[in-house]
């Protein structure tokens, strides 16, 4: 009876080790903010991103110090570029009414060494990836030597502002898309610094001169709500 006993607990223990074996599957689909179905890894490291922003945003370990991006700042309404229509599918829309996305773009790729205008990465975008008023980030990112990662899609507003400070931290710039009712901004993120008088703030490049806000929390407190985040990665 001894033997038999030990005969059932040993195939107990090899079934729970099997079972302790087989890969946990995903309790839910994850989209990023762009559409894109999201890989375990790049959960994980979203996950990873917001948890140190948090840290970072709620302990002062960055006291009186933040993350600045030497991003340099150019205007969608520049004269050099403002009139010119974009390759969109929509005929009459000029970088100074809708460039906001290429200019952003532009920025931060300039931010990397490439010398490139908005026209210029306009026209990357329509060859890599579609019309650049619809426009998909990877491919553009990609034609430009680069990668990206896009904050979740189910992301609170506090969590995407973590996951950019998170992202500041391991020496990523950022673009954010801004929504208010049906209408759509992008502008850079690249700097986040925290006051002796305790306030902080996540500091933006803005390619509209007539709005030219210089925070995020601008555009928070006038009615816009951020729509998805994404770090440009060297």
């Amino acid at each position: 009876m001894k033997k038999l006993q030990c005969f059932f607990v040993s195939i107990c223990f090899v079934v729970s080790f099997v079972i302790g074996s087989i890969p946990v599957m995903a309790a839910e689909t994850i989209y990023d903010g762009e559409g894109n179905l999201m890989t375990q890894e790049e959960i994980q490291s979203a996950e990873e991103a917001v948890a140190l922003g948090k840290q970072i945003m709620e302990s002062g370990i960055q006291t009186r110090v933040g993350y600045n991006f030497n991003i340099p700042l150019l205007r969608q309404d520049d004269s050099r570029w403002a009139n010119t229509v974009m390759a969109c599918g929509h005929s009459g829309h000029t970088f100074g009414a809708v460039g906001c996305a290429m200019t952003s773009y532009a920025m931060i790729f300039r931010y990397f060494g490439h010398n490139v205008t908005p026209v210029d990465v306009a026209r990357v975008s329509q060859n890599n990836g579609g019309p650049c008023c619809n426009f998909s980030s990877l491919p553009l990112c990609q034609a430009y030597g680069h990668s990206r990662e896009n904050s979740p899609g189910s992301y609170s507003q506090a969590q995407i502002q973590q996951w950019i400070v998170g992202r500041f931290a391991q020496g990523k710039p950022c673009i954010v898309k801004l929504r208010k009712g049906s209408n759509t901004h992008f502008v850079v993120a690249r700097a986040y610094y925290e006051h002796p008088n305790g306030a902080t703030g996540i500091y933006i490049h803005d390619p509209e001169s007539n709005i030219n806000y210089s925070t995020l929390a601008q555009y928070l407190n006038n009615g816009w709500s951020i729509d998805f985040a994404t770090a440009i990665i060297r």
